[in-house]
């Protein structure tokens, strides 16, 4: 029947298909992204109707009955049936199960990983015969070769074999169509109105929001890789039996009917076409079932006997909590308590926090605080506390003080070492307590209450904060009950005083179950109790790490600030044309601060404040700091500074920011002081169409004969230093003669125009016309970190 195929590496079959009826249709969804759309080369807007996955599991279904069996005309191929029996009594296979063969039912089962191992050669840290392996899939599940197989739970998870038979179905050139309704409810729209055991939001009118897609064309893909099927060398009856079988599927698939989705039921748009191999024809169903079955009868001595293996594996229902959590945190990254009849100074701490403990916390709260509350309020939660609890311990360290106290003797010398014993963890960490409780629900509001009014457990320096937790199904609980604990975890021994219950506690004639709660040391002394009357000790497991020492914690990465900007205050502040000679004294002032910083290191003296590389060469591309010098309010003197650079600065770069606090000034002026108004990640702050120079600019190159007229070259050096800055070419460039942005006018002579007592170069000013919007203020052309060639926003008001 495939003599076509001896040849070919693959079967490729493609199949058109439109809604049953109308235009619209719905597309597969995926969490977080919805549909999946793109683009191809040229612009078509493409859509994945139905993904690789989900054909595969289609595909997978066309050979399977309501049951979860083969079908009848299937019986003979190989499979492996599990009962599990424990936590549920039911029963599946690896024909439904994901990934086949690895399924944990499955794999765990010792005696068939033995098997299996055995029958495909497999050992740990050999060589994989991976025809050997093929050989093994075949004995067990035929369809783990079809359909693939990753047995990522056998030993070290190297076995993974390829789907041979894939499919998907996409859309041609998709136009959205949007639409929504609303979910009624008759009796109460605002959903106030609930049912007294069923709190969740599903209640009252709930508009929701649809998108369905119309297309050019719809189109199905199905490819079968024969080559592949031949390489695991298993024989011609197998390859048959292989090659019939993913046929049979596409074309039960296709035969069948493609209803999807509610709304997204499609039909053949005529007869599927084989694309590859060239003349091969699909065989009907029809044609392919009775040499279906002749083959699994060739095959027979290839399958396991019998051919559906039947193991049966033990569950269990994972333990979980939905009654009732408590989150405690320690703001100041302390818990000081020791356990319940421990000295303190044996500096040992009382980790997990005990229940014990907090049921005597909730009645100090609620004797001070809620003293109007009845004792019928407080007893059920009391109660919720001596139910079985369950603990997420953070990551922690048990530490401690000694101090050497006065013993309160004559002799003043004479001291007492004490120890504090404590455990240390972030200030951000969080402690769960989950209790499983079937009052919970009727006494959140109680609990929540007395917990927020709880300033410290333990000593009096334990400060805390608690409160019932409304979300807690992404606990992860690490601290059990010994002889209840989650098979399989592991951990050490630690005794936790827990609170008995009122069935537990041996009542005295003279106290109830709360008075024992209550009882004092002295209480205890004088009636002989060894322990306290209601304490229930319990042997828990705790993570074997839960005081290993970690290394410190990276501080959290500070917002990306680039800009600095600071007030100037001085009796006598500097004049709008110092702007150069400032920037200089604030630049070696930053440079001083980072060198004290870094430990008098001048290697390691920050490049952005420099401009200079560790070795003296400088910076290019504009990546040190610029320090622009600003008159603000237009009286001539400078009164606001800002540095700032394309970088964000670094945890060092900001200490220095912050600790620059005045620069000096010539001629025995008083110093100026610098304060931090705003750190800020955006360098630019305003917006405009039009820039005007607030200080000269001068060029960077010298003007030469044969470059033009002087004018011309001269607004050509500002277009090619706006480009260097990432600005767009100026429309147009209108010279003015001095300052014209402020009430004082300055001429650009006056401003001193070089560094250091270098020759002052010509200086020039201009109003920029853009025509767009511009971020700034900006600096361009030679001296534009120092302050020279300062561009404001203009308005001719």
């Amino acid at each position: 029947m495939f003599n076509q195929l001896n040849e070919a590496k693959r079967v490729l079959i493609k199949a058109e298909f439109s809604p049953v009826q109308g235009n619209r249709f719905q597309p597969t969804g995926f969490p977080d992204i919805g549909a999946a759309t793109y683009q191809l080369a040229d612009g078509t807007r493409m859509l994945l109707v139905e993904s690789a996955q989900s054909m595969a599991n289609r595909l997978e279904d066309t050979i399977i009955g309501p049951d979860n069996e083969v079908i009848e005309a299937f019986k003979g191929l190989p499979y492996i049936r599990v009962k599990l029996t424990g936590g549920t009594e039911t029963k599946t296979n690896s024909l439904i199960e994901a990934h086949r063969i690895n399924s944990p039912f499955i794999i765990s089962d010792e005696g068939f990983k033995d098997k299996f191992k055995k029958v495909a050669g497999y050992k740990k840290g050999e060589p994989i015969n991976w025809q050997q392996v093929a050989k093994a899939l075949f004995f067990y599940d035929v369809n783990s070769l079809l359909h693939g197989a990753f047995l990522a739970n056998l030993e070290d998870g190297r076995l993974k074999i390829p789907r041979a038979l894939s499919a998907f179905i996409e859309a041609r050139n998709v136009r959205d169509v949007v639409s929504g309704g609303v979910k009624n409810n008759p009796i109460d729209p605002t959903g106030k109105l609930r049912a007294a055991n069923y709190d969740k939001d599903v209640y009252g009118n709930v508009p929701y929001s649809r998108m369905e897609y119309t297309a050019e064309s719809i189109t199905g893909y199905f490819n079968l890789d024969v080559g592949m099927l031949k390489s695991y060398n298993l024989g011609q009856d197998a390859y048959d039996l292989l090659v019939a079988l993913a046929i049979y599927k596409i074309c039960s698939f296709l035969e069948g009917g493609t209803r999807l989705r509610t709304a997204c039921d499609l039909k053949l748009s005529g007869e599927p076409v084989v694309t590859e191999p060239d003349g091969f024809k699909l065989p009907g169903t029809d044609k392919l079932m009775p040499f279906i079955q002749s083959k699994i009868k060739a095959c027979e001595n290839m399958f396991s006997k019998p051919p559906v293996i039947q193991i049966t594996t033990s569950v269990r229902i994972k333990w979980e909590f939905t009654m009732l959590t408590i989150e405690l945190r320690f703001p100041s990254g302390r818990y000081h308590a020791n356990p319940w009849g421990r000295n303190v100074n044996e500096g040992e701490v009382e980790w997990p926090p005990s229940p014990y403990r907090l049921a005597r916390a909730l009645i100090d709260v609620w004797k001070r605080r809620k003293p109007e509350w009845p004792e019928e309020k407080i007893l059920p939660i009391l109660k919720s506390l001596s139910s079985p609890v369950r603990f997420f311990l953070p990551s922690a360290t048990a530490a401690h003080t000694r101090s050497f106290l006065s013993s309160n003797e004559r002799d003043s010398s004479s001291k007492q070492l004490i120890f504090d014993a404590f455990v240390a963890l972030e200030h951000d960490e969080k402690c769960f307590i989950g209790l499983d409780s079937g009052e919970a629900s009727a006494i959140v509001e109680d609990l929540n209450a007395l917990l927020c009014e709880l300033n410290y457990l333990g000593r009096s320096e334990s400060w805390i904060s608690a409160r019932v937790l409304d979300n807690h199904s992404q606990i992860e609980w690490n601290c059990f009950p010994k002889d209840s604990c989650p098979s399989g975890f592991m951990g050490e021994d630690t005794r936790v005083a827990c609170l008995g219950s009122p069935l537990e506690y041996s009542q005295s004639a003279s106290e109830t179950w709360l008075d024992a709660i209550c009882f004092t040391s002295t209480d205890l002394l004088r009636d002989g109790w060894s322990d306290p009357p209601a304490v229930k000790w319990i042997n828990y497991l705790r993570r074997r790490d839960s005081f290993a020492i970690r290394p410190e914690r990276q501080k959290p990465a500070r917002q990306r600030f680039r800009c600095a900007k600071y007030a100037l205050v001085s009796t006598v502040l500097p004049r709008a044309h110092e702007t150069v000679p400032l920037a200089e004294r604030v630049r070696t002032k930053l440079m001083g601060i980072h060198k004290r910083i870094k430990n008098e290191d001048l290697s390691l003296v920050s490049p952005v404040f420099s401009g200079k590389t560790s070795d003296g060469n400088p910076l290019t591309g504009h990546r040190h700091a610029y320090y622009l010098s600003l008159d603000e309010d237009g009286d001539g003197y400078l009164d606001h500074l800002l540095v700032y650079a394309s970088v964000p600065f670094d945890e060092s770069e900001l200490s220095a920011l912050d600790a620059l606090h005045s620069v000096w000034q010539p001629n025995r002026r008083p110093d100026i002081n610098f304060v931090l108004i705003s750190l800020s990640e955006e360098i630019f702050s305003s917006r405009s169409k039009e820039w005007i120079s607030a200080t000269p600019f001068v060029t960077s190159r010298h003007y030469r004969k044969g470059r033009g007229a002087y004018d011309d070259w001269l607004k050509e050096e500002i277009v090619k230093e706006c480009g260097f800055h990432g600005l767009p070419a100026p429309a147009e460039i209108i010279w003015i003669p001095h300052t014209m942005h402020t009430s004082h006018s300055v001429h650009w002579v006056e401003f001193i125009r070089s560094r250091k007592n270098q020759t002052p170069l010509q200086g020039y000013g201009c109003i920029l016309r853009f025509s767009e919007e511009v971020a700034g203020p900006f600096a361009l052309g030679a001296g534009c970190h120092f302050g020279l060639g300062i561009f404001v926003p203009y308005k001719e008001d």
